[in-house]
């Protein structure tokens, strides 16, 4: 079985994945050092109004989900998608629809 062949599993982000995080926000041109990644990370791991999810495929983070509980004046409560990221080798491959999928569900 190869990489790509690989289970793909969806959990709760750790402050251990900050590191893999930060890479793949860099991707996009977001860089965090080592030391803002943790950081950030149990920030919002704390904050019950917050979650960061994370795609897993062979023991490797391939992709990421923040999404935040928000509450508006006009609108009320919402959900709103603050990043989503999957690796540059991972993508068309469905994982970021899996994510969304599961940003959705913790919405409900």
């Amino acid at each position: 079985m190869s990489h790509a062949d690989s289970p793909l599993s969806l959990r709760t982000a750790r402050v251990a994945d900050a590191t893999a995080i930060a890479g793949l926000s860099t991707q996009l041109g977001y860089p965090s050092t080592p030391e803002q990644a943790p950081a950030r990370l149990g920030r919002l791991l704390q904050m019950p109004d917050h979650a960061v999810l994370v795609a897993e495929r062979a023991g490797r983070v391939v992709g990421w989900a923040h999404v935040e509980q928000r509450v508006n004046l006009e609108s009320g409560d919402r959900a709103e998608l603050m990043g989503l990221v999957v690796d540059a080798e991972a993508r068309r491959s469905g994982i970021g629809g899996k994510l969304v999928a599961a940003v959705e569900q913790w919405a409900a």
